[in-house]
C-alpha cells in the first residue's frame, strides 16, 4: 500500500478516536496509507509543520495534505487559524511546486460524558487542489 498523504492533527489526547476514524476513512477514500503528524494546534500551527510536510512530499511523494483543528484547543487555535494555515500551505505548495491537494477539517465538540469527549464528524473548512 502506497503512502497517499499526510494527516496533521492536534496532539490533544481527546481527539485520538476521532482522528483514528478520520485516518481510516482517508485510507479508504484515497486507497493508501497516511503519514501522521501530531503537534499542538494541529493545522493551525502551520509554521511548525511546514518542514514535516516538505519531507512527506519529497520523500514519500504524498499527493494529499489534510490539516485538522478542533474546538477548545489548548494551544489557542481557532477555526480561522486553520483556514489561514491551509491558505499558507497552499502558498508554500505553489512556491515549491508541490503537486498536492490540501484539505482542512474542523472538529466540533459534541458532548463530554464520563470523562470521554465525543466529536461531530469534522466539517470541511478549506479545499484546494494544486499541481497534478
Amino acid at each position: 500500500m502506497k503512502c497517499q498523504g499526510v494527516l496533521v492533527r492536534c496532539m490533544d489526547y481527546r481527539l485520538w478516536l476521532a482522528t483514528l476514524l478520520l485516518q481510516f476513512w482517508l485510507t479508504i477514500r484515497y486507497r493508501g496509507s497516511f503519514d501522521l503528524v501530531s503537534i499542538a494546534g494541529g493545522g493551525g500551527n502551520w509554521t511548525k509543520i511546514t518542514p514535516d510536510l516538505k519531507l512527506a512530499v519529497t520523500k514519500h511523494r504524498v499527493r494529499v495534505i489534510i490539516v485538522t483543528g478542533h474546538e477548545d484547543c489548548g494551544a489557542g487555535v481557532k477555526r480561522g487559524d486553520l483556514a489561514t494555515g491551509a491558505w499558507q500551505l497552499q502558498a508554500q505548495a505553489r512556491i515549491n511546486s508541490w503537486p498536492v491537494r490540501i484539505e482542512a477539517y474542523w472538529f466540533k465538540r459534541h458532548l463530554t460524558w464520563g470523562g470521554l469527549t465525543f466529536w461531530w464528524w469534522p466539517q470541511r473548512v478549506w479545499f484546494v487542489a494544486w499541481g497534478s
